[in-house]
């Protein structure tokens, strides 16, 4: 919980900034950074896949969910492959990552 909650901070004082001091990394590379931190300390578990529905709405035109260990994961990859919303791309690499683009 701890790591998720720095992460969590870290993130959103990059966003807030506009950009990380010292570093190429603006509000972009941030939230990517942070995603990519969440899914590396495994801050997310597969009880997340049944609350999509309830991210869904709160992912803008345009935003990025990311899924890791989608291979263990049996219905997650219908729940975004069926949504006429959503546009997904499977890497299955190890466990698997989903990208998935919610179009619409």
């Amino acid at each position: 919980m701890l790591a998720a909650a720095l992460i969590f901070l870290g993130t959103y004082l990059v966003m807030a900034i506009g950009r990380l001091p010292g570093f190429r990394v603006d509000r972009t590379g941030a939230a990517i950074i942070g995603a990519s931190l969440m899914i590396g300390f495994n801050v997310l578990s597969f009880e997340e896949i049944y609350y999509l529905n309830k991210l869904l709405p709160l992912v803008r035109p345009g935003g990025l969910i990311l899924a890791h260990n989608v291979g263990m994961a049996g219905d997650y990859d219908k729940l975004v492959t069926t949504n006429p919303a959503l546009e997904t791309l499977f890497l299955m690499e190890g466990e698997g990552l989903g990208i998935t683009l919610k179009k619409r």
